[in-house]
């Protein structure tokens, strides 16, 4: 995909994030593009999210300079720099604030996989335990350590940080992350949890990694999801 498509993409997903009550006053998303060594972001300064345009987006480099764009980046734009810079999966970058997510942080539920989608993070999600902005190089480092390898990483009274080869996997793990959360609390309401064995997660896993030819989960939830925004 060319770099303009892939920042029509980008203001795409601001809007379907906005739409789904994923980004109000806060939150920032990003994109990688390919063969370079700089990245889009949405700017920082006061604005709706849900009705951006090229001239919101931020270009930055990969030592957070801002290299083009109308407004600044955010001021956590260090979690975006550090992760484009450092993990060749990290195409797109999602930063938001999901009420469950948060929930469970702050309850001391440990994540765990009670449903399929659930299992596309694996059997846990590791946790940034400093309940403040990611604002400086050594914070954005020390978050990057935790969250590993990790699709996604929750950030202990404050959000989330998820990320995608492309930005449709981005929003698919942004969505169903707190979707999985809010499963999970619901669940410990009720009683007994019953999180899916290392069997059925594994499963899951394997059908995300090689799945066949023609089927891609990610486009479909978002081709859905970018209906309901038009």
């Amino acid at each position: 995909m060319e770099e303009a498509e892939l920042k029509q993409q980008l203001l795409t997903l601001s809007r379907i994030l906005y739409k789904e009550g994923f980004l109000d006053s806060f939150g920032h998303i990003s994109v990688r593009i390919p063969g370079k060594d700089y990245y889009y972001i949405t700017r920082g300064e006061p604005s709706g999210k849900g009705d951006f345009d090229a001239r919101d987006l931020v270009r930055v480099d990969f030592k957070g300079n801002r290299l083009e764009g109308q407004g600044r980046p955010p001021v956590e734009a260090i979690i975006h720099t550090v992760l484009h810079r450092s993990r060749e999966d990290a195409g797109c970058i999602v930063h938001v604030h999901p009420y469950y997510c948060i929930l469970l942080t702050v309850a001391g539920i440990k994540f765990m996989p009670v449903t399929l989608q659930a299992a596309t993070f694996g059997h846990t999600l590791p946790v940034y335990d400093v309940a403040d902005l990611v604002i400086t190089e050594e914070e954005g480092e020390a978050m990057a350590r935790n969250m590993g390898k990790a699709r996604a990483i929750l950030l202990r009274g404050h959000g989330i940080v998820t990320l995608g080869a492309t930005i449709e996997e981005a929003f698919y793990n942004t969505y169903h992350l707190e979707e999985s959360a809010r499963f999970l609390v619901d669940a410990h309401r009720l009683g007994p949890v019953t999180p899916l064995n290392d069997q059925e997660v594994q499963k899951r896993l394997n059908y995300i990694r090689s799945r066949p030819a023609g089927v891609n989960p990610f486009a479909k939830v978002w081709a859905y999801h970018e209906f309901k925004t038009r």
